[in-house]
Parts: C-alpha cells; structure tokens; sequence
C-alpha cells in the first residue's frame, strides 16, 4: 500500500471518528457505532511523528489495510414540473475486515451522510448514521457462527419482498432498487451447517427493526401536504423473531426451503378512539421456497411464499384486517456473454378470502386481491467491462402504473467511479403507489472516490 493511500485512510478514518462520534444510529443504537467509528484509542497515534515503525506496522496491518473507505457525493434534480434539486449530499462509509487467528472474521461496515441544503431529506433529517455490519464470525468443522449487527437475505425478487422478510429495508429513496444498500442490519445470531445433504441455517433475532419509510417532510412521504398526524405506539412484550432455511444443488439446480416467525417489518397502522395513529407490531408465519436451474445461457429462478396472517387497514383506518397472503414470482435471465445479460421477471401477490374493505381508497391505496409486476432487465458492459449501462422497466398493476430506469456505472479508475442516472415513473390512476410521486422525474449524478 502506497503512502498516500495511507495517509489518506487516516485522516478519512479521523474525519468519520470525529463526525460519528456520540451519534445515535436510528436503528441500532450507539453501542455498536463505539466500536466502529468512536473509539479514539485506536485512531490515536495515526498523526504522531513520534511514533516507532512497530507502531506504524501494526496500524498498516491491523487497522489500515483490511479497511475500505468509499467517499461519495450526489446531485440529483427533478426535471418535471415543478423542477429543481432533489439530492445534494455528501457520505463517508468505512468497512473493514479482518481475520482473527485461524478459525475467526471481523466484520464492520458503517456510513454516515451529510443532507445538504437543496436536498429533500435536509430540514427533516439533516444527517444520517448507520452501522450496517458488526459481527465477529467463528468456524469449527463444517459449522459457522455469526454473532453481532448482520442482514440475512432471503429469496430471489428485486420485485418485492416474498422470502426475503428478515433483514427490514431503507425505503427513504424510493427508486433505490439495490437490494444489499437497502436491507438494514439488526443484532442477531446466526449459524450455519454444511453437510452432505445440503447447508442448514438457523438465525435467532432478539429485538426485531422496522422498515425506515419516507419520513414527514421529504419528498416521497404520502402525507407531507398535509399537517402531521400524531403516532402512538403500542408495546410487544414478544418481538423475538427465528426461524431457518435449508439449501441444496443438485447439478445445474439449485433449491432451498425457509420458515420464520416474524414480526412484520411494517407497523400495523389504525386509527384508535382519541383519532391518534396506533402502531402496532404483527407476528405472521412465513413459508416458502426459491430454486434457480442454469440451462446453457440462461437461467430460470423462482420463488414463493406464503404468509399467514398478514394484516391490512381498512378503507376508513380504524380497524386492521387480517388475511393469508401467496407470493410467487417467475424470471429468466439470458447471458450470452460475460459482457450483456437480459431478464424477464413477474410476480405475483394474491390474498386469500379478500375483502373491497383493503383496497384502500384514491391517493391512500390499499391491496387488491392479486397486485402483478413485471420487470424487463438489460445489462450491456462497454470499454473492458468499465462501463455499465442499465435499462430496467417496471409494469404494476392492476392500478398501472410505470416506472423506467436508465443506469450507468462508469469506473474512471481503480479510485474513481461516476455514476448517472435518469429516472421516469408514470401513471394515470389514482390509486397507484405511484400516483403522489408520478412527477419525481429525476436526473441524478455521483461521484465515488474509494480507496
């Protein structure tokens, strides 16, 4: 490593242990942030011109080279009317691995953002902190163990959640669709066993998250024109969530089974008698099952679950609902080359004994007995793979709506990378998920810098 990277990781990693220190994670709190980004201990012979080249190698060893620092800034603007910025912000995540003797893993990945003015999350968020990944991880025979902050991902479809439950999501930035940036990581135990007769997992969750949802005053809450509401929570004295999922290959196919108790990853919301919103957590049994068959160039994957009860509010919001929920989802992906991919995939989520009470009413849509996606996905990579361009297209329904992304990845260097995105949702029916943010047409550009 060559001393200016060197020189560069101390002063990032000072900069983040600056800005992050005694800052509450909004999921996991500040123990796990102390031991990433707070403990000034570590950092604390990094600028010392005194300090003995033993010193010095055991940072370069144990402290700088198994940590990545990624430095990013974003813009991006709303082209329809009315335009003007929607992104402006700057972020430091820093990742690092380690190998503890022989058999054990460290793993710690956090980041923080600055919103600045101009962004849509500024005068309601001002900043963002999380610590995604802390867990130490152990192997003895065919078993491993993982204990600490981690995400479990389950299941198939970019589509929707089906299999994939455990780890909650970041749904702040609504046209995100990067499934490993989203999933929020939560304190757990998790073990693994491989065996002849396929791998076996088992994850025990003590204090379940929640999904982070667009908060009121940003650009993508639903109900930000409108006087915020006042929320009441409602205690669970049994949060503990567990389960366990069996994978095995057989040649060319692959397929796994899974069950879980879990608690939803979104609040039940009702109305109670003083005309507060009441949140309440909801346990619901999760089955299921995904397989994914290689045959020449292309590759045929699936993915069902069932989902009992699953619970809905009602067209007037003062009572909840439940009902038993189907997923399943189909896709094929064509790969001709290591250079272009293509994919179809649909989905499908159909509600058992459904009920006109869920289906929600025009700008606060509800549940339709089956709700349909359809995805088109191409990938061509350009100049030695450095380029990547992206055009997904996304169909729901039965309220239609659209939405278009056109990607592009460029790696300018073995630091560097830029990345420009155009952004086109579109509907004309009112009770469409899209129907409040039918106008967040949107140009975006970051830059990275990783070292």
């Amino acid at each position: 490593m060559n001393n200016n990277n060197l020189l560069s990781k101390e002063i990032a990693l000072l900069l983040a242990s600056s800005l992050l220190a005694g800052s509450a994670s909004a999921q996991q709190g500040s123990s796990g942030e102390d031991m990433l980004f707070s403990d000034s201990d570590m950092f604390s012979g990094l600028t010392s011109e005194t300090a003995t080249s033993d010193e010095k190698s055991f940072l370069e060893a144990y402290v700088l080279d198994p940590s990545r620092v990624t430095l990013s800034h974003e813009l991006g603007y709303k082209v329809a009317d009315p335009d003007g910025m929607q992104k402006n912000r700057s972020s430091i995540r820093i990742e690092y691995g380690k190998y503890l003797f022989d058999s054990s893993y460290i793993q710690l990945d956090g980041k923080s953002t600055r919103f600045h003015e101009d962004d849509h999350r500024h005068e309601a968020e001002g900043s963002y902190e999380r610590l995604n990944q802390a867990y130490i991880q152990t192997s003895f025979g065919q078993t491993s163990i993982k204990l600490g902050v981690q995400t479990i991902a389950w299941g198939e479809s970019i589509l929707a959640p089906i299999t994939d439950e455990i780890s909650p999501r970041d749904n702040r930035e609504l046209f995100n669709l990067d499934l490993e940036e989203l999933r929020i990581g939560q304190a757990m135990l998790s073990l693994d066993q491989f065996s002849d007769y396929g791998k076996w997992s088992i994850f025990i969750n003590p204090d379940p998250e929640f999904n982070e949802n667009p908060i009121y005053g940003t650009a993508y809450n639903p109900i930000s024109d409108v006087p915020q509401p006042a929320f009441v929570y409602v205690d669970n004295d049994n949060s503990m969530e567990y389960g366990g999922s069996w994978k095995q290959t057989f040649g060319s196919f692959e397929f796994s089974a899974m069950a879980a108790s879990l608690i939803d990853n979104d609040y039940a919301r009702k109305f109670n008698s003083e005309g507060l919103i009441e949140l309440s957590e909801h346990r619901y049994f999760l089955g299921g099952a995904t397989f994914n068959y290689v045959l020449g160039d292309f590759l045929l994957k699936g993915e069902f679950g069932y989902k009992s009860p699953k619970v809905f509010s009602n067209k007037t919001g003062d009572q909840l609902i439940e009902k038993k929920q189907f997923d399943a989802y189909l896709g094929i992906e064509y790969a001709p080359s290591s250079t272009f991919t293509m994919s179809v995939e649909g989905l499908n989520q159909h509600i058992l004994d459904w009920t006109q009470d869920i289906e929600g009413t025009p700008g606060a849509p509800g549940k339709k007995e089956n709700q349909q996606s359809l995805m088109l996905n191409i990938t061509k990579l350009l100049m030695h793979e450095n380029l990547s361009l992206n055009f997904i297209s996304i169909y729901n329904g039965p309220q239609s709506s659209y939405l278009s992304m056109f990607l592009t990845d460029y790696e300018m260097s073995d630091n560097i990378t830029l990345e420009l995105d155009f952004i086109y949702p579109h509907t004309d029916d009112e009770m469409s998920t899209l129907w409040r943010v039918k106008d967040q047409k949107q140009v975006s550009f970051k830059v990275s810098y990783q070292f």
